[in-house]
């Protein structure tokens, strides 16, 4: 699930999704952006440079980080990104943090922390909020819902082994017909 690649929680995915939507990207851009971040955090507190600096440039640290869920880390990161002034350097700044995609995630974080809560409260009042129970359920629904198809499938090929003999001869008979 998107939570899983992210570390996300179920309800702030759901809850930015409406955001995510308005800014024209995916839940799977965001759910990316989110895991490679984390994948800089990490690499931060294992002293790469590289991802120190990418923290650095938003005026972050990876203690700060470190000690945070993913979904405040989105927050602290949001901020960071909101208050470099200089366009280059805010979009150097996100690539940095979230990969290739990072670019497009400015518009989500533009407002910071607070258009975040903004996003979310919003959600919560829209009723969009899924919980983690909600979100088992539609995947347990979907995997059935995988299976019938399936099953369906070869019951469909099945039904066409059996009357693909006939069929066949109905066919020769028609086109004898037509032709003449």
């Amino acid at each position: 699930t998107l939570a899983t690649q992210s570390g996300m929680s179920v309800e702030a995915l759901s809850e930015l999704s409406l955001g995510v939507k308005r800014a024209n990207l995916s839940m799977e851009a965001l759910s990316g952006g989110v895991a490679r971040m984390q994948r800089v955090i990490a690499a931060a507190t294992q002293g790469n440079a590289g991802a120190i600096g990418a923290l650095a440039a938003v005026g972050l640290s990876v203690d700060q980080l470190a000690k945070l869920s993913p979904d405040d880390q989105l927050a602290a990161i949001a901020d960071g990104i909101a208050s470099t002034a200089d366009p280059a350097q805010r979009t150097s700044a996100a690539m940095g943090i979230f990969g290739r995609g990072g670019a497009a995630l400015i518009p989500l974080l533009a407002n910071g922390s607070k258009g975040l809560a903004e996003m979310r409260n919003r959600a919560r009042e829209l009723g969009l909020t899924m919980s983690t129970t909600s979100a088992r359920a539609g995947a347990q629904l979907a995997d059935r819902l995988d299976e019938l198809s399936a099953v369906t499938a070869r019951a469909t090929q099945r039904i066409g082994e059996a009357f693909a003999p006939a069929l066949k001869v109905v066919v020769e008979r028609a086109s004898e017909v037509v032709a003449g």
